[in-house]
């Protein structure tokens, strides 16, 4: 017999789960308050054209999630501009990664480290000596680590702390240095091809939300974008969903990007009239914990309170030139932005990571940009976007909540779900797909 599962949630791990599971032979029906698919990393419609509501580099290590597109039918060739593993800043420094096997891309790096200080070369050799054994040390704070390996003030200042608030989105001093050494071991010390910077050539829609959508539509499944899910419903029959129309402008207030065609009720709120033997939450933590308050267990609770939000906000710049200005990935001195990304087209993406709040901020990236890029071209257009939930404070030996709930056939899942990486594209679908795994497992 052929089982029902409602998936809460279309981002990439809402998505990926409900991939999954049609491929098992689940009958899916998909859920999204947002007109536009994607979750926290979406595609939106501005004056600048559909651009993405933050900036996202993928790595090589990216297993998951390109295995995901693959299955989708998506070319990452089409859709992804790989580019060399390597780390530019505007003070000199600069750190390249070479794709070769058996670690000696690593090597490379290391002995080639230009604008590092004195003892800088020595001292980089040490972290990444003890990357091995802090992924699965006792936790502490990435300062504390940094401390411990005598690192140099003026490298923690110009790279460790910089890539630990870009990689975590929390800063070093409050970071998780487990965590953080698991993103150096896949990313700055990724070896062979994995050495590498997938940086998004097309909208992030068009990488997975998209096509997912197109493939779970294709093998029959219900999608339902533009209608919240206010309660979650016991029946004898298992699980219903109370929901409402939305309007595009009260949801995010993006203009939508897409409508899907509804078949449910299109005025004041409806209970789906199916009742659904398996559901999935996969909405960020705060949807999440309203959804689960009467249902899930204590623990589960306690988890998903315990997840404190971060911001990222991103400045879009389109300049008077359709050529590369710099380096496709450029830490900035100086403050306030603290990435730059050259898509290579006349398009700048500038990056600050757990955001609190600037007076006009785009004057200030603006003039830091003039100082820190000679000859740039005029600014043509700009687009500033605030993701004010973004990511979770990964902090040390924070309690991430399960995938299981403590409710019969009520699952979770999302990029803050136990895993070794942060809140990124890859720890979404990683458990998406592993919410899957252990739904079609426990199955009655």
């Amino acid at each position: 017999m052929t089982r029902r599962v409602a998936v809460v949630g279309a981002g990439w791990a809402g998505l990926s789960c409900a991939v999954q599971l049609v491929e098992a032979g689940w009958e899916v029906t998909l859920f999204e308050a947002n007109t536009v698919a994607g979750g926290r990393a979406r595609s939106v419609a501005t004056s600048m054209g559909v651009i993405d509501n933050g900036q996202h580099l993928l790595i090589g290590p990216y297993h998951a999630t390109f295995a995901m597109m693959h299955k989708l039918g998506v070319d990452r060739r089409q859709v992804l501009r790989r580019l060399p593993l390597s780390l530019h800043s505007t003070d000199g420094l600069r750190l390249n990664v070479p794709g070769w096997p058996l670690g000696l891309g690593r090597l490379a790096a290391l002995v080639g480290a230009r604008g590092l200080g004195p003892g800088g070369r020595r001292a980089l050799l040490r972290v990444a000596l003890d990357v091995p054994a802090a992924r699965h040390a006792t936790d502490r704070s990435v300062a504390v680590w940094l401390q411990t390996l005598n690192q140099p003030a003026a490298l923690v200042r110009r790279l460790w702390a910089p890539l630990c608030v870009a990689a975590l989105n929390t800063p070093a001093d409050r970071a998780s240095a487990r965590v953080f050494a698991h993103v150096l071991h896949d990313g700055l010390l990724a070896a062979g091809r994995d050495a590498s910077l997938e940086l998004p050539s097309r909208p992030l829609g068009a990488l997975l939300p998209d096509p997912a959508l197109a493939w779970l539509r294709a093998r029959g499944a219900r999608v339902y974008l533009g209608h919240r899910v206010r309660h979650l419903l016991r029946c004898d029959q298992g699980w219903r969903v109370d929901c409402a129309r939305e309007t595009s402008a009260a949801v995010n207030h993006d203009p939508p990007l897409e409508r899907s065609p509804s078949t449910l009720p299109t005025s004041g709120s409806a209970t789906a009239a199916a009742s659904f033997d398996t559901l999935v939450v996969a909405t960020a933590p705060a949807a999440a914990a309203r959804l689960l308050r009467d249902h899930a267990d204590d623990r589960t609770l306690a988890a998903l309170a315990g997840l404190e939000p971060l911001a990222i906000a991103t400045l879009h710049l389109r300049l008077d030139t359709t050529g590369p200005v710099t380096a496709p990935l450029q830490l900035l001195d100086d403050g306030p932005g603290e990435w730059l990304i050259d898509h290579g087209d006349g398009r700048l993406s500038i990056v600050i990571s757990a955001y609190q709040r600037l007076a006009d901020p785009v004057a200030q990236i603006s003039r830091q940009l003039q100082r820190n890029v000679p000859k740039l071209p005029r600014i043509a257009a700009s687009q500033w976007i605030v993701e004010k939930r973004a990511t979770f404070a990964c902090t040390p030996n924070l309690h991430r909540p399960s995938h299981q709930t403590g409710a019969d056939q009520l699952w979770l899942a999302g990029d803050y779900t136990p895993g070794p990486y942060p809140a990124t594209l890859e720890a979404a679908v990683r458990s998406g797909v592993e919410c899957a795994r252990l739904i079609t497992g426990h199955a009655p």
